[in-house]
């Protein structure tokens, strides 16, 4: 890791570099500033939408049964469902696929020793061996891959299709208030944790499908590739001076 994380929980907490705030906060500022923009066109922009005080009534009850309906289906979308097996990792620490190989090699040794088979039989059998094994880890190569493209699609459309409905769906609406199902609230405290968190788990899937990336966390791989650029023409100037 390019990052330092000694210290206590709260030093931590209040990081800057390469914490959650760093990652999300541009994100989060057009977050609630279209959220503000909604809550705004709800209490000042219907009326002026016409003269008529039932018309604007009219709009206001169609907006509020819009938000209504787009807060139901932010329970539709399985976006933590979606974003657990995005970072998750599944595959197996160890490589295993070659210990069949290994027992074969050790029947043929051992059955080498005991009955003595020709040479010819064992060569070949080897040589067979061999080609299976360099298909196979062709194979393993080819499949060693990263995250498929359209999982990722898939993840960033239900994370920001997600907060796009909660941007009507968390507003707070005076029918609500007046019925006591709702407390109002200048500032959307729950709806912009709901953020930090989602999207701070989905910029960690993305930052662990570029380790080699510009981020805080991703391995230096320039400062690497300077260095062994600087060291190579280091070589080559000395080599050519004592020539």
């Amino acid at each position: 890791m390019t990052i330092s994380y000694s210290g206590n929980f709260f030093r931590l907490l209040l990081r800057w570099k390469g914490s959650l705030w760093r990652s999300v906060w541009r994100e989060l500022l057009v977050y609630i500033a279209l959220f503000y923009a909604v809550k705004l066109f709800y209490l000042v922009g219907i009326d002026y939408l016409s003269d008529d005080s039932s018309d604007r009534e009219m709009y206001r009850r169609k907006f509020e049964a819009l938000c209504r309906m787009f807060n139901e289906y932010t329970r539709l979308i399985p976006l933590t469902f979606l974003l657990g097996f995005y970072v998750s990792n599944e595959d197996c620490e160890t490589v295993r696929w070659m210990a069949p190989l290994h027992w074969i090699q050790h029947l043929i040794v051992k059955e080498e020793k005991e009955n003595n088979p020709p040479a010819a039989f064992i060569n070949n059998f080897m040589t067979e061996l061999r080609t299976y094994r360099q298909s196979l880890r062709k194979l393993f190569c080819y499949d060693w891959v990263c995250v498929p493209l359209v999982y990722t699609q898939v993840t960033a459309l239900a994370t920001y299709s997600f907060f796009f409905f909660t941007l009507f769906g968390r507003q707070v609406l005076h029918s609500e208030v007046e019925a006591g199902r709702q407390i109002d609230s200048i500032i959307p405290l729950f709806a912009v944790i709901q953020f930090m968190f989602l999207v701070g788990w989905f910029k960690v899937g993305q930052d662990l499908m570029r380790p080699f990336g510009l981020d805080d966390d991703d391995i230096e791989l320039n400062y690497i590739l300077d260095r062994n650029f600087k060291t190579s023409f280091a070589v080559v100037n000395r080599l050519h001076t004592s020539d």
